[in-house]
């Protein structure tokens, strides 16, 4: 049985994507505020367990990191609860935050 694999080929790499995705940043500023006063409306008391994040399409993770850390520091200014961020794309993304 063969393995499968990714039919797309992802995104062109070595930082690229990064350093053109103002445009999805500027969607992300957009909407932020409704992920805040979400994070404001939510009871964190009767939970026990790590609170997920998740960014089904990160690419290469310069947006996705920039917000999940504005979204954690809202978090840590509400509960004690551990938290854990998912990033997650094509297996042949180059994510790499540091080009």
């Amino acid at each position: 049985m063969e393995k499968p694999f990714s039919v797309t080929t992802g995104m062109v790499g070595q930082g690229f994507y990064n350093r053109n995705s103002a445009p999805q940043m500027s969607s992300i500023d957009h909407v932020m505020p409704w992920l805040e006063d979400a994070i404001g409306q939510i009871s964190f008391d009767d939970g026990v367990g790590a609170l997920g994040l998740a960014d089904f399409g990160c690419s290469e993770g310069g947006n996705s990191i920039a917000v999940m850390r504005r979204l954690i520091q809202l978090l840590h200014g509400r509960t004690n609860r551990h938290i854990q961020t998912i990033h997650c794309d094509l297996p042949t993304n180059d994510f790499d935050l540091w080009r």
